[in-house]
């Protein structure tokens, strides 16, 4: 619900659904599940489009930092312009 309501510029209904989506994989002890780090992503770039950068950053920041203990640094997917 989080990207349809993010892709439909409904944008404080997406940050509480991300929140939300992001406590429950925090509750569950799924830190570590690929769900969870889509969403501290999709929260990224969530506060991007809002120009909430310094939240953009933090969010993004971790994003990352998830992905490359995932995946390892030198992964595709870890690739940072």
């Amino acid at each position: 619900m989080g990207q349809t309501a993010l892709a439909s510029e409904k944008f404080l209904f997406a940050e509480k659904k991300f929140n939300l989506a992001a406590s429950y994989f925090e509750k569950a002890y799924l830190t570590s599940d690929f769900g969870y780090l889509k969403t501290i992503a999709n929260q990224g770039l969530l506060y991007t489009t809002m120009g909430r950068y310094s939240l953009a950053e933090k969010y993004t920041t971790r994003a990352l930092e998830l992905r490359e203990s995932k995946l390892g640094k030198e992964h595709g997917r870890c690739c940072v312009l």
